[in-house]
């Protein structure tokens, strides 16, 4: 829009309603539109007047909002994220080790209760030992979630596959293993119909490897640090929330876990899910 209001001009219009007129305004007097008024050539006003409304901004009132019903609620077990709504999107980070994808994988489960949930392997295959551990360890032998085994897809795949079996909730275990970019994290953020996960590498330093975009465009930031899961941003609740990745499992089916809830992997445990992590 236009900072001139009321200025006389030699050509304007409505990108909305495509009403055209010569005087600067705030707010179109036809279809009321707010800041749709722009000041345009009148060649191309004449020759691409069809073409403009696809340009228009969506604009909202005070009212328009008021109107909106956006419910929020606990999900179960992870109630240290708050309530939350059924659309959002969530990143994961860690080291080698910190068990991010353990909890994402029993994330997953949980939500898979409710709506249609895929959870797409690009580090590990899902008949791999390690995974096959992860199930074990997770007691998810009965799980709904379906598995989408990639090491490598084109973003086109990805949306074609979450739109082709109706997706609701998708789980990307890795965005740095399968080359996902911030531009293309937004692309399935805006295929899913309810909750987004990716999971992040983290250097030794503990910091994400990737633009600051990944965890900017997120709703929900977690770190993973030796089997703890901690929010590090949240736009619907508190930051600095822990979760203890194990509190739902049996101390012996954990390997190697004090009784502060730190758990890391025994050295039994092979190499590759070491990595997967």
């Amino acid at each position: 829009a236009c900072s001139s209001w009321g200025r006389k001009t030699k050509m304007l219009i409505c990108l909305h309603c495509q009403h055209e007129t010569k005087i600067y305004n705030r707010i179109c007097t036809w279809c009321g539109k707010f800041f749709s008024i722009q000041d345009l050539p009148e060649c191309l006003i004449k020759k691409k007047r069809l073409t403009l409304v696809a340009t228009v901004p969506e604009t909202y009132t005070i009212a328009d909002l008021a109107k909106l019903d956006v419910t929020y609620k606990i999900i179960a077990g992870y109630e240290f994220l708050g309530a939350v709504p059924e659309k959002f999107c969530m990143m994961i980070s860690g080291k080698t080790g910190s068990m991010k994808s353990y909890f994402a994988l029993q994330f997953a489960h949980d939500i898979s209760q409710e709506r249609k949930t895929c959870y797409m392997c690009a580090e590990e295959t899902p008949t791999s030992p390690s995974f096959l551990k992860k199930i074990r360890d997770l007691r998810l032998e009965s799980t709904p979630i379906l598995f989408y085994n990639k090491a490598e897809a084109e973003i086109e795949s990805i949306s074609e596959y979450i739109q082709t079996n109706k997706i609701a909730n998708f789980i990307l275990d890795s965005a740095s293993h399968a080359r996902i970019n911030p531009e293309e994290i937004k692309i399935i953020k805006n295929a899913i119909s309810g909750i987004f996960v990716f999971i992040l590498h983290a250097t030794k330093d503990e910091k994400y490897k990737g633009s600051s975009q990944y965890a900017h465009d997120a709703d929900i930031v977690i770190h993973a640090k030796k089997g703890i899961a901690r929010t590090t941003k949240n736009r619907f609740s508190l930051t600095e929330q822990e979760y203890p990745i194990f509190a739902r499992i049996e101390k012996q089916n954990v390997p190697d876990n004090d009784n502060k809830g730190e758990a890391t992997l025994s050295e039994s445990t092979s190499d590759s899910a070491c990595q997967s992590t």
